[in-house]
């Protein structure tokens, strides 16, 4: 049973180590509650292929609230951004979680962006090519 749609996006622009997401956005087809967006950078290394927060800590999150069903929801007024730590391999990292009236638990969904790379010891960052993701840029399901 198909419950409704979603489409989400997110666009992200660096200036050197800061990231700005913005938009980042939800729709769905039918009303959801309590929708949450939240955003974080990630770092990737050996231990950490599937990538692992950031530290010090760039987590934020923007609660939205009830959204009727078709109504575009956004991260407001200037989107998620963050200044992390120097590391050499990163991306930034995207949920958004939201319930349903008349059913129990939470729907959420995770994307991250195509791999930021460090460029020698300064403050040069670049984004690989869209096929450049880390472990499991993108999953989403049901906890209730």
């Amino acid at each position: 049973m198909q419950l409704g749609e979603v489409t989400l996006f997110f666009q992200v622009r660096l200036t050197g180590v800061t990231s700005v997401s913005k938009p980042v956005r939800f729709e769905s087809t039918i009303g959801v509650r309590d929708l949450v967006m939240e955003g974080d950078r990630l770092y990737y290394d050996n231990k950490w292929p599937q990538g692992h927060p950031v530290s010090p800590s760039v987590f934020a999150h923007h609660n939205c609230g009830n959204v009727t069903g078709g109504k575009l929801a956004q991260w407001t007024p200037n989107g998620y951004k963050a200044h992390p730590a120097a590391v050499y391999v990163g991306s930034v990292w995207h949920q958004w979680s939201w319930q349903l009236a008349g059913y129990p638990g939470t729907w959420y969904f995770y994307a991250t962006s195509v791999l930021i790379h460090r460029i020698g010891h300064g403050g040069i960052y670049h984004f690989g090519s869209d096929k450049n993701l880390g472990q499991n840029p993108a999953g989403g399901g049901y906890s209730g």
